[in-house]
């Protein structure tokens, strides 16, 4: 991590909290109990707004992370289980 980088995460860690803290939902890793992995995205320039326009959000909502959870490529659930 260079020294801009750390300048980032630094500035951003107290604002994650705060937004986490004061979010009407809050997503636990409880899913790694499933065989389950997750990629955590803290989104960059427009790219909240771009998912918002794919996925139809309304305009006052905010995509302050996103969070991809499932099974890693090339590999299936147990059977039985989706």
């Amino acid at each position: 991590m260079d020294a801009d980088e750390r300048a980032m995460f630094v500035d951003a860690l107290p604002k994650q909290r705060r937004m986490l803290v004061q979010s009407g939902c809050l997503v636990l890793p409880f899913f790694r109990q499933r065989g389950l992995a997750c990629a955590f995205r803290i989104p960059i320039g427009d790219e909240s707004e771009h998912v918002k326009r794919l996925v139809g959000a309304p305009d006052d909502y905010e995509f302050t992370c996103f969070l991809a959870i499932g099974h890693a490529a090339g590999l299936t659930p147990r059977s039985g289980r989706r």
